[in-house]
């Protein structure tokens, strides 16, 4: 069967689509709810949030596969872009938000598997934090009074002028919400706004592609 004949029916593909969409959900929340129980494990939680966002944003282009399968060429894919265009078009994040959330944590826990503790944004140099539970603080970027300092050792200072709160807890809802909610992914899947089915199709036949 050609790929093209994998879904002659679309009603089929609409429950495969439900299915595998609402098990990522589903794994996703039952994950990271286990992660912040003791002895917690924050990093895991948001790591698979951060590759359950990216998995969102392949599938709303209907590309996962970074080779191509027949020519067995790499094929350039802007990840990044494809999650910060789904943070902001299904999760309501502004730019902002997504920009701080892919340069502080996705970019450096997928290549050094933590946080870089400072980093400059506009000009400004600015740390993180992260907290288990909800907190009015999640993914604002706030000021911190003069002279706030961060210490490397007893000698070693280091001035920062804000700090950005990632709420773990809410991040995951976050997701859940943008897939769940009243006219979210999966509404638009089902009418296929946009293509969205099409290019799920597409998507998850490069998953299962070997």
């Amino acid at each position: 069967m050609t790929t093209a004949n994998k879904f002659p029916d679309k009603d089929e593909l609409k429950r495969l689509a439900r299915n595998f969409v609402k098990e990522r959900i589903d794994s996703l929340e039952r994950d990271v709810v286990y992660c912040l129980q003791p002895p917690f494990a924050p990093f895991p939680a948001i790591l698979y949030c951060l590759a359950t966002i990216d998995l969102f944003g392949a599938l709303r282009v209907g590309q996962v596969l970074t080779i191509d399968p027949v020519t067995k060429k790499r094929i350039h894919i802007d990840t990044a872009g494809n999650s910060k265009s789904y943070m902001e078009l299904f999760m309501g994040y502004t730019t902002q938000q997504s920009e701080l959330i892919i340069k502080i944590f996705r970019h450096k826990m997928v290549h050094i598997a933590q946080p870089q503790p400072i980093f400059s944004h506009n000009s400004k140099t600015v740390t993180w934090r992260y907290v288990h539970e909800n907190t009015p603080d999640h993914l604002i970027l706030k000021d911190l009074p003069t002279d706030s300092k961060i210490w490397i050792k007893s000698d070693w200072s280091v001035e920062i002028d804000q700090v950005f709160t990632l709420g773990i807890t809410q991040l995951m809802e976050d997701i859940r919400d943008s897939v769940l909610r009243h006219g979210g992914y999966l509404d638009q899947l089902d009418i296929n706004y946009d293509n969205l089915l099409d290019k799920f199709q597409k998507a998850v036949i490069e998953v299962y592609t070997p």
